[in-house]
């Protein structure tokens, strides 16, 4: 298993377990937030099991999931619902995972 997908599972757990953790009312952007750092980890591994425009394709679709989970997870934290140190810190971890998500798909 590569970094990339280790760091791309770690944040999802981290992730879905804090926005799980929120009060309700808020399910949708919560179901959102979850889906996108799923297809973050699904499509990751993935594209890194295919070739060519596949492998480019869903890579490019991974780092798409990471900036939607980021502006998510933003979102939670700028309307008081999320705890915005624990955000900074996933997000940080996200742009990681986006920048090796970019490396990747370049090969």
């Amino acid at each position: 298993m590569l970094q990339v997908e280790i760091l791309a599972r770690e944040v999802a757990r981290e992730g879905i377990a804090l926005v799980q953790a929120l009060p309700r009312g808020n399910g949708e952007l919560v179901d959102q937030v979850k889906r996108a750092l799923i297809s973050v980890v699904l499509n990751t591994t993935e594209g890194l099991n295919r070739t060519a425009g596949d492998r480019r394709n869903l890579l490019t679709v991974a780092r798409g999931s990471v900036a939607e989970a980021g502006a998510g997870l933003g979102l939670l934290a700028a309307l008081g619902l999320a705890d915005q140190t624990q955000v900074d810190a996933l997000d940080t971890r996200l742009d990681r995972v986006r920048g090796m998500l970019f490396k990747l798909a370049q090969r």
